[in-house]
């Protein structure tokens, strides 16, 4: 269902920072670090901003495109990534679907056939990110989940509110 009720916490934090920051995390995760951002941010019947679109520039030459709704009929938290020769539609809650050098069958996988579960702790990643930060807080190491690269997604938030067309 979408987003009917007033600001989030009685607007102590906005949309993008607090809930569609995860998605705004994944686009770095898979683009690396930003270059240019160009924006859209609007608010539909509401007193805040509810519909964030951002396409964003990485060092590496990938764009990668934000589109999050907060009065759109349902969440759907879904993927795509594009390279030569290979396209990956990704349904965490579903389906991915891996399009292969132009062949006719596309490979169609479950969430619980990669990560070798149905428990949704496992399949959506929460039990591995944990075990993850775990193992490197008896070892010493810093997990790949850490505060420095936490910053980096805040910084891209931060552009996405201040390069608006």
């Amino acid at each position: 269902k979408y987003h009917t009720a007033g600001p989030y916490y009685d607007g102590a934090i906005d949309v993008l920072s607090c809930d569609a920051v995860h998605a705004v995390d994944a686009l770095r995760f898979m683009g690396g670090d930003v270059t240019k951002v160009a924006s859209s941010i609007s608010s539909v019947g509401q007193i805040f901003d509810t519909r964030f679109t951002a396409l964003v520039e990485f060092e590496g030459g990938a764009v990668g495109v934000l589109l999050a709704n907060w009065q759109a009929g349902a969440r759907e938290h879904t993927f795509e990534m594009h390279a030569a020769g290979i396209s990956c539609f990704i349904d965490a809650n579903d389906k991915v679907i891996i399009n292969r050098d132009d062949k006719r069958k596309a490979e169609v996988l479950t969430p619980q056939e990669i990560a070798g579960s149905e428990e949704n702790r496992v399949f959506y990643g929460f039990f591995h990110q944990s075990r993850h930060f775990v193992d490197c807080i008896k070892l010493n190491q810093e997990p790949e989940t850490c505060f420095r690269d936490a910053v980096k997604t805040m910084e891209l938030v931060d552009k996405i509110y201040h390069s608006r067309i």
